[in-house]
């Protein structure tokens, strides 16, 4: 009688950790959080790397206009704009630094800026 207690148990305990699973990878799905982002331009932008000068970038998208702060080195341009997802792409170059793209979700928060580097 006890083994059949230790079994059952062992399949409550099992089946709470499957549901808990589950809710914490739809949880971590569907929450939007900007924040690594920002908070990585910011720490770069304390370090040096960024000069302070910032750029506003408005553009139109589905659910109405966006408009967002971009920290880039003083001399950079946007060189292309392009469509990705459900926001926007930029390409951005100069300001001593190297081509970087810029990404954009469609609230106009800036989801990840990636280097371009030569080989």
């Amino acid at each position: 009688m006890d083994k059949l207690r230790l079994i059952k148990g062992v399949v409550v305990l099992l089946t709470s950790l499957i549901v808990l699973g589950i809710a914490a990878v739809i949880i971590g799905l569907t929450s939007k959080d900007d924040k690594p982002s920002s908070a990585a331009a910011e720490a770069a932008n304390k370090a040096g790397a960024l000069t302070p000068y910032s750029a506003t970038v408005t553009f139109a998208t589905t659910s109405g206009v966006a408009e967002t702060l971009i920290a880039e080195g003083k001399g950079s341009s946007i060189d292309g704009v392009v469509s990705c997802g459900d926001g926007i792409c930029l390409v951005i170059k100069g300001g001593g630094l190297p081509a970087r793209v810029v990404m954009l979700n469609a609230k106009g928060a800036v989801v990840r800026k990636i280097k371009l580097v030569e080989e």
